[in-house]
């Protein structure tokens, strides 16, 4: 009985470290503003049947001991890229052409097939309209949710960002 009340103790002692660990690195308040916060949908035309979803942030006040990395949404990671000066975007790619597989008894020609995009699980849980921004602010990595991101609807196939011919 003393094993399993201490066995009991030290579980809850190891849930408070780890719920402690987890809020320290959620912040709530941002050192810069985000004044536009945004989706959009897309959809590429046939042969490649793509689709994903662009998502958009105005950041007019960052300063250089920020670095914006990158975001969660909606079940991906994407790396957030500077598109203009105070213009912050990234591609989630949803649906692809399928790859070309190579099956043979011999593993070794099957080395360079795709491999899969494992989902990403956020350290915090996130509603369908929220999205988990990833910053290092002096060397720290910090998360901060982004609640309720306006969906600005669907691009038409001409407008999709993959959908140059190459």
């Amino acid at each position: 009985m003393k094993k399993l009340f201490a066995l009991f103790l030290v579980a809850i002692a190891l849930n408070i470290f780890a719920s402690c660990a987890q809020n320290r690195q959620l912040v709530e308040q941002l050192p810069f503003t985000i004044t536009n916060a945004y989706y959009t949908s897309w959809i590429a035309q046939q042969p490649k049947n793509t689709s994903g979803i662009d998502l958009s942030l105005t950041i007019p006040n960052k300063t250089d001991d920020i670095t914006l990395k990158s975001v969660y949404f909606k079940g991906q990671l994407a790396v957030l890229r500077e598109e203009k000066e105070t213009i912050y975007s990234t591609h989630f790619i949803s649906a692809k052409e399928n790859p070309d597989y190579t099956i043979s008894s011999d593993i070794r020609k099957e080395v360079n097939n795709p491999k899969p995009q494992l989902y990403k699980q956020p350290p915090v849980e996130l509603r369908p309209d929220d999205a988990l921004l990833i910053y290092l602010q002096d060397g720290k990595e910090r998360y901060y949710k982004l609640k309720n991101l306006k969906d600005k609807g669907t691009k038409y196939p001409a407008e999709a960002p993959f959908n140059k011919n190459n």
